[in-house]
This record gives structure tokens, sequence and C-alpha cells, in this order.
């Protein structure tokens, strides 16, 4: 009686919230009065929506989505980043080489993100400020590796013809090298070389990604060349953030996750491509884009399953 009694509740609420909310609403917590006591009933997978906090899905019936009662916050993006205080190993000033270029930077601060959160991972969350006027860059650790990297005063830089895209993308795989060795080389695959032109900016931006298990990963580095075929960005924040990921997981793990996100919205959602990603407690998770075209604009939301 008590299991027949919850379907029904479940299918009330399912049919409720599917006709009378949005997209961007109808996964908000709403059943309260559920205990949740019996283990039972509940389900494996437990989703995360930037949106709309927290929901649930049945593996037995991954086409149907069940609200949670709690919607537990999460943080999956490490943007934003707080001071600290100046470790004792930050050196007053650095010397980056780029492709050949040497620039002396200035000691100017120390930054942590959520990621301290995480036992693990707090040292990844930890990097360096070193600048110049037109010069700003991020390391971590004593070894000053090199987690980003940005020269204003040379990004609209153009020539005759510019260089080809062959050409940038010879000159990123020898800075790939340079900076991070040929173990880097070996563990990121080039994915795609992105040209940009805009009135501040001329340039072929080269992206290499770490995979873990045939899964792409969040963990990028990006290598900017202008025109002239100098070297004006480098973004590798979360350099080496997969690094043990094959040894914590499975690829049964992973493909296990990417289905049930894919048999629980694919119905309704156009699913875009599975990227494995680490909360700030260290917790891994497969995220997708979703999209769903309207009649008058099409609903996105961001998705997190959890990997079990």
């Amino acid at each position: 009686m008590k299991k027949k009694l919850l379907t029904v509740v479940l299918l009330l609420l399912l049919a409720t919230t599917l006709e009378s909310c949005t997209a961007s609403n109808r996964l908000i917590n709403q059943n309260a009065n559920d205990t949740g006591t019996d283990e039972d009933y509940l389900p494996d997978y437990v989703f995360y929506f930037e949106s709309s906090g927290s929901s649930t899905a049945n593996p037995a019936d991954p086409s149907t989505e069940y609200l949670s009662k709690i919607s537990e916050p999460k943080i999956f993006s490490f943007s934003s980043k707080t001071k600290t205080e100046r470790p004792s190993d930050a050196a007053d000033q650095i010397t980056i080489n780029i492709n050949g270029d040497s620039c002396l930077l200035d000691y100017g601060g120390t930054y942590e993100t959520a990621l301290s959160e995480s036992t693990d991972f707090k040292y990844f969350s930890k990097f360096n400020l070193y600048k110049t006027d037109t010069i700003r860059a991020y390391t971590r650790g004593a070894a000053n590796e090199l987690l980003y990297f940005s020269n204003t005063g040379e990004v609209r830089s153009e020539t005759n013809g510019g260089i080809t895209e062959s050409e940038a993308k010879k000159t990123a795989d020898s800075t790939l090298l340079s900076l991070y060795g040929e173990k880097a080389c070996q563990e990121y695959t080039f994915d795609e070389a992105v040209y940009t032109e805009t009135e501040l900016i001329v340039q072929y931006t080269v992206i290499y990604r770490k995979y873990v298990w045939g899964t792409p990963t969040n963990d990028a580095i990006q290598i900017s060349i202008n025109t002239a075929g100098k070297v004006v960005a480098v973004n590798a924040k979360s350099l080496g953030l997969f690094s043990s990921a094959e040894n914590k997981l499975t690829k049964q793990n992973i493909d296990n996750a990417v289905n049930i996100l894919r048999d629980t919205f694919s119905d309704k959602w156009t699913v875009g491509t599975a990227m494995l990603v680490l909360d700030s407690k260290g917790d891994y998770y497969v995220s997708a884009h979703l999209l769903q075209p309207g009649p008058e604009k099409t609903d996105t939301m961001v998705v997190y399953v959890n990997v079990k």
C-alpha cells in the first residue's frame, strides 16, 4: 500500500510539473512532505542543476525525473577567487619564458578558489599572481607551474596576411612542450584551433584537452597566438586536476553516469557533449549542456550527475 501510494504521488507530481512549469523552474524542490525513509525506493543517481538545485533519477526508469526534498548547494566553477596570505616560497619576482620571449614579473598577491574545500585537491586551489603593466601570470607552487599568462600589449598585432592555422598549431605545439614538457604532450589531446577577430583581438587559440577513459574533462590548455606568430595568452587554470582520475575511476563508472544522464533527458532535451568535472569538495561528476528549442526561445540548462 505504501509503495502504491508513493508511486501515485510521484506520478501526479511529475505530471503536474511537466504541464505547468517552465524548463528553468520545474525541477525546484517541491516534495517536502516525502520523508525519504524507505531505502528501497531511493534512486541511485543525483542530478544538480545550475539554476534550480538538485533532483534524482531512478536507474530502473531513467526517463522519469524525481524532485528531491533537499537542494544541496554545489560549486562546480572555480573561476572566482579570494585573496589569501602570501606563502613563504613566493618570490618577489619571477622570469617567465614564453616561446623564446623572456619577461620579468613582480609578485602581486596570492589567491585561492573554492576547490580549497577539498583535502585531496587543496593544492590545486592556490596560486600566485605575477605582473607588469601589460602582462599577468598565475603560477602554482614553488616550481611556479604556469596556469595563466596574458600579454595585452600584443593581442592586436597584425602582419601581411598573418599566419595560417597550421603555423599557429605548430607554434602552440612547441610552446606546450617548452612550458609543460613531453608528459603533457602525451596526456593532453589536441581539440581544435579557434580563430578570433574583433576590434581588440586577432588570434588563433589552440586547445589541448585532458581525457579520462575517453571522456573529455574541463582541464584544457589553451594557447593563443597573434597574427605575427607571437604567443599572447596561455590558459591552463585546471592544469593537472585529473592526473589521478584514471586511478580513482573506471571507464564503466564514467560511462554509467553518461548513460543515465542521456537516458534521463534525451527524450525532451538535446544533450550536449558530456564532460568530466569536479565539484569544490573533490567529487567527480559528468556535466552536459541541455537545449530545448521553443516557439519563442531556446531553453538551456547545465546538468551534473554524480559518478558512482
